[in-house]
Formats: structure tokens, C-alpha cells, sequence
């Protein structure tokens, strides 16, 4: 996995990319390019991710645009 090619790839998203996935937790894709799951919290979304037998993805939360994400927290 290229750490650069991912945040590069995700910085380039739009808010309209992002709107069906605001306030859910997302297993993107290594480069960053593609969402191979989504859940409204992270236990549906390893459940998602076991079902789906995903072996290579990174997670993230995609925050409501109104909300901020920082490190793990949401303030």
C-alpha cells in the first residue's frame, strides 16, 4: 500500500462522492479509489468486512459535514 497514493486519492473527493457515506464508518480500497464497504458504526462494518472476506482495505469515517474528525475523536 502506497500511504501517499491513498491520501492523495481521498483528498480528491468531492462532497458529493462523499454524501452517501457521511456519518458511517468505510473500508476504502489501499489506493484509495473505491469503497468496498460501509456501516453506520465500526462492529456493522467489520461485520460487513467478514462477510464480504475482505483481506486488504483501510478505514475511515466519513463525518457529517457539520462535524469534525480529528485523530480517532469526534468534537
Amino acid at each position: 500500500m502506497d500511504a501517499n497514493q491513498l491520501i492523495n486519492e481521498l483528498n480528491r473527493k468531492t462532497l458529493a462522492e462523499l454524501a452517501p457515506y457521511q456519518g458511517q464508518w468505510v473500508a476504502w480500497s489501499q489506493d484509495g479509489k473505491n469503497v468496498l464497504a460501509h456501516a453506520a458504526n465500526e462492529n456493522a462494518l467489520y461485520q460487513e468486512i467478514d462477510r464480504l472476506a475482505l483481506k486488504k482495505y483501510v478505514i475511515d469515517y466519513v463525518p457529517h459535514a457539520d462535524e469534525d474528525f480529528i485523530g480517532g475523536a469526534l468534537l
